[in-house]
């Protein structure tokens, strides 16, 4: 299976299901781990997907920086401590998230 696939999608009769074969699907872009997070306008009730759970050991998953910034766009978005410089709106919390995010698990944008 390729990233062309995109029909295995539509046949998947679970959000599990679905997840996986997305999951799949990411790793022939090359993409290793991939977070998928949804809350509330006041960030209750978070839904979450992701291959790399302990990434929100250190700080809750509706508390995630880049959920101010990412939401209204379904593109990838760069946020290892590589690509720091390019988010000036993080505060010195969300970045020592991102960094010690990086540190624990080898994520890397």
């Amino acid at each position: 299976m390729d990233w062309t696939d995109i029909d295995s999608l539509e046949r998947c009769n679970s959000t599990d299901a679905l997840w996986a074969q997305a999951l799949q699907i990411f790793a022939t872009m090359g993409f290793d781990y991939a977070i998928y997070l949804t809350v509330e306008g006041d960030r209750s009730h978070p839904h979450i997907h992701t291959n790399l759970p302990q990434i929100y050991e250190q700080l809750p998953s509706h508390r995630d920086p880049f959920l101010d910034h990412c939401c209204n766009s379904y593109e990838p978005q760069f946020t290892g401590t590589e690509f720091l410089s390019d988010h000036p709106y993080l505060e010195a919390e969300e970045m020592a998230f991102i960094r010690e995010a990086s540190a624990k698990t080898g994520f890397r944008a």
